[in-house]
């Protein structure tokens, strides 16, 4: 059957551009740049997909026929976000064509039968954990800085790992990422129900790309329905589901990782007075490494950077500090980006002496850790 409905282009227009980011993806498959349209009992429903993330979103149509069609994803978000009416006619003629009609204006749009689009996955349990979204925003803002970009050899660093454990009494999700530079590490208490998320072999590796629909997905929803099944992450509500297929790998035992450190020097330090004064700093690092070098002392730092071709910084910064004096260098980088996601006024740099890796955290931030790698100066 040929599709032909009229829908609301405001709620039309949320949900394309909710998936620009799926169909936007370069991919072998000319198919995967569509969106997948299904009429039937005068609900419209609306698939993307790139293999690795799926997006569904069902929403309420005028049906007059019901049918399915691909549209190429792009140009029909480009058409309704320019349509001057209310509402939007989508009407499949031969051969693929659909003409669109809104308002005065009709567009003609070449589209692709649905018969080769991949069928979307199906939630197979009837069992699923609510949880409300703040959680997974919070977890993902302080963590998703350091997953590893896709040119990472290890190749789980390219995603980050949820962790849930029960601990104390407690029950704990924790997000975990590390780019081989730097870890971070963010928990939060919540119920026992989280504990039907746990896979047979304790590891949910969530790809970087999965990580940031999920922040998009959450951003707009109190409340979500999760569920693990089949190697896929389901997160859903009433009306739309997002699925991340998560990837298959060991993960680095960040936990040995967290106790190697040690913590035989605390440097506190104002959070904000810290990122000012590397910010500047970093007007003056080579653009690749942001190396900094960093000079401790009683009671106050010196923050130096270099750059060959334009000159040099030197800044100090007061804070608390009666340990021995001696010099590191860092990226400058992760240290700002670590900082901006922190929370408190104050915040603890623990250090073992020379060379050794700078572990941040904040009595105002439970839960969160952030563990940098030195580099050499």
């Amino acid at each position: 059957m040929s599709i032909h409905c009229v829908i609301d282009k405001e709620n039309f227009l949320e949900i394309l551009a909710g998936v620009q980011n799926v169909t936007s993806k370069k991919n072998t498959m000319a198919l995967l740049a569509n969106i997948l349209l299904q009429l039937e009992n005068s609900t419209l429903t609306i698939t993307a997909t790139d293999m690795e993330v799926g997006l569904q979103f069902n929403m309420e149509a005028a049906e007059i026929t019901a049918g399915s069609i691909t549209l190429p994803s792009k140009k029909l978000y480009e058409i309704i976000k320019v349509s001057s009416s209310d509402f939007i006619e989508i009407k499949e003629m031969e051969n693929n064509w659909v003409m669109i009609t809104a308002g005065p204006s009709t567009y003609n749009l070449a589209g692709m039968a649905s018969a080769e689009y991949p069928k979307f996955p199906k939630r197979e349990k009837a069992g699923y954990t609510r949880i409300a979204s703040a959680i997974f925003l919070e977890l993902i803002d302080r963590t998703q800085n350091s997953i590893a970009g896709e040119q990472e050899n290890i190749y789980s660093l390219t995603s980050a790992l949820i962790d849930i454990e029960e601990k104390n009494g407690e029950t704990l999700i924790r997000m975990v990422s590390s780019d081989g530079h730097r870890l971070s590490v963010m928990e939060k208490i919540t119920s026992n129900e989280i504990l039907k998320l746990k896979s047979d072999d304790g590891l949910i590796l969530v790809p970087r790309r999965g990580i940031q629909e999920m922040k998009k997905y959450c951003e707009n929803r109190d409340e979500i329905e999760i569920c693990l099944e089949n190697s896929q992450f389901f997160i859903s509500d009433s009306k739309s589901m997002l699925v991340i297929r998560l990837k298959k790998g060991e993960y680095p035992p960040y936990k040995s990782i967290i106790e190697t450190i040690q913590r035989k020097y605390r440097v506190t330090v104002e959070r904000e007075k810290f990122i000012e004064s590397l910010v500047r700093s970093d007007l003056f690092t080579q653009d690749t490494y942001h190396t900094i070098r960093i000079d401790l002392g009683r009671d106050s730092m010196t923050l130096s950077s270099e750059n060959i071709e334009l000159g040099s910084s030197k800044e100090e910064l007061p804070m608390s500090y009666n340990g021995e004096e001696f010099s590191l260098g860092f990226n400058c980088l992760y240290f700002i980006e670590t900082l901006e996601v922190m929370e408190g006024e104050t915040v603890y740099m623990d250090l073992d002496g020379k060379d050794s890796a700078c572990c941040f955290t904040s009595e105002a931030d439970h839960g969160f850790l952030s563990i940098i790698m030195p580099m050499n100066i």
